[in-house]
């Protein structure tokens, strides 16, 4: 969690680029692949 100033605009910009950044190298969301999965299940059943 980030505490700024509405003067802070130069570092939320950073701060956003570095979350987007950690965000990307993450890759896509397990709970995304699971939830693929049962609706596979779902659909065969």
């Amino acid at each position: 969690m980030y505490n700024m100033s509405a003067a802070m605009g130069p570092r939320f910009a950073e701060v956003a680029r570095e979350m987007t950044e950690r965000i990307r190298q993450l890759g896509p969301s397990p709970v995304k692949k699971g939830q693929r999965a049962l609706n596979i299940l779902e659909q065969a059943g």
